[in-house]
Parts: structure tokens; sequence; C-alpha cells
């Protein structure tokens, strides 16, 4: 045999073995592997879950004393209601918020501005040849 192989340590191939794997056996060597890259895996998939989880609401604004009574798709149409209810005695402001452009009135108020509102709509709404339409002239 040639001195390569064999040495007063005993056998370079096994000694080297040895060094590699830091004395572990070579199937406890292949099982962490798997169970490393499993971990690194379920480690990622709980990031992403909580990433695109829809997280908690955000609660609406709150107005304090005012309250919401109509809601407009623009601010020239709620400031036209807020005109309107400003016209008959009731304190009427204009906000934006996440769902669109409000008219706010005080509490006490809201029950009165609901109820001038709900008269102006179904004014709008009422066909010309009701009852209480104002008569056509012929002309």
């Amino acid at each position: 045999m040639s001195g390569v192989t064999s040495g007063p340590s005993g056998d370079l191939y096994a000694r080297g073995m040895r060094a590699h794997t830091g004395g572990m056996s070579d199937a406890l060597g292949y099982a962490y592997i798997p169970l490393i890259s499993l971990v690194g895996i379920g480690i990622l998939a709980l990031i992403l879950r909580w990433a695109h989880s829809p997280g908690r609401r955000v609660p609406w604004p709150s107005y304090g004393m005012l309250t919401p009574v109509a809601r407009a798709r623009t601010e020239a149409q709620a400031e036209a209601t807020a005109v309107h209810l400003r016209s008959a005695g009731i304190r009427a402001s204009v906000t934006h918020d996440p769902r669109g452009w409000l008219v706010l009135a005080w509490r006490e108020q809201a029950p009165t501005a609901r109820a001038v509102l709900a008269v102006r709509k179904s004014a709008r709404k009422e066909p010309p040849d009701s009852p209480g339409a104002a008569p056509r002239t012929a002309g």
C-alpha cells in the first residue's frame, strides 16, 4: 500500500469524512436539509399570510356633535344641499370622508334636517300632473 492512504492517525479518507460531517452520520445530515427547507418555507408562508391579510377595519370618523344627514357624489351637490338646509334655518356643513361628500347637521337638528330633505326629494319626484303640482299653462 502506498503511504497516501495510511498514516499514524489511520486512514486519511475516514479522517476526511469525519472532518467534513463534523462527526455526524450521513443519514442524519440528509434529514436536516429537508427539515431546514420546510421550516424556511413555513416561515415564508407565515410572512406572506400576514402581509396579505385584510387587517383591522378602519373605524369611520366621528364628527362629535354633528351627524350626517345626507350624502352626495360631488362637493357641489353637497354644498347645494347644505345651502337648502341653511335656508330652512338648519345649521349645516359639508365634509369629505371615505364614503364621499357628507352634509352634517347638529344632532338636535338632524331629524328636522332629514324631514326637510325628504320633502325636497319628494317634491322633485312628484310628476307634473299630480294634484299637488302647479297647473300647466297652455302656451
